[in-house]
């Protein structure tokens, strides 16, 4: 409730970048007072312009949760753009690490969240701290999945 993600139920889908950035749904979109009501749209479009320390941490502690599923399903929605940016980040990249390293969270909700990446691995894998990522990315992969990395590098 304290993020304004909670009603409608189809902003729950917004949840994990209003943590991960510590802002509310409102800030976060630039809705104004007549807006509050609004539904979610889902956007290909890059939103995620800020990740906040203590935001990265609230994200990481949700996913080892005994049922992360909103937090998750909020990740996956979000756009590819984003989930670069969240690897890339000194902080957010911890988020990631905490998918690939939680006991509750499913390996179909892992290949999920990979797939977000595919076309990046190469811009993964030049960076600093997205190429931690890809390390776990690597080591959570199916055989399919490896090789698709492997092809792009």
């Amino acid at each position: 409730q304290a993020f304004h993600c909670d009603e409608p139920a189809s902003r729950q889908l917004a949840c994990a970048p209003l943590f991960i950035s510590l802002l509310t749904y409102e800030v976060f979109y630039g809705l104004g007072e007549e807006d509050l009501t609004t539904e979610f749209q889902p956007s290909e479009d890059q939103r995620l312009k800020s990740i906040n320390y203590h935001g990265s941490l609230v994200a990481q502690h949700l996913l080892r949760f005994e049922q992360p599923t909103p937090v998750l399903h909020s990740l996956a929605a979000m756009p590819p753009g984003d989930c670069v940016q969240l690897a890339c980040d000194p902080v957010g990249s911890h988020v990631l690490d905490a998918i690939f390293t939680s006991s509750t969270v499913a390996d179909k909700q892992r290949r999920r969240i990979v797939r977000k990446f595919t076309g990046q691995f190469a811009r993964l894998a030049c960076d600093r701290h997205g190429s931690r990522v890809l390390d776990q990315i690597w080591s959570v992969a199916s055989v399919q999945t490896k090789r698709t990395i492997a092809e792009e590098l």
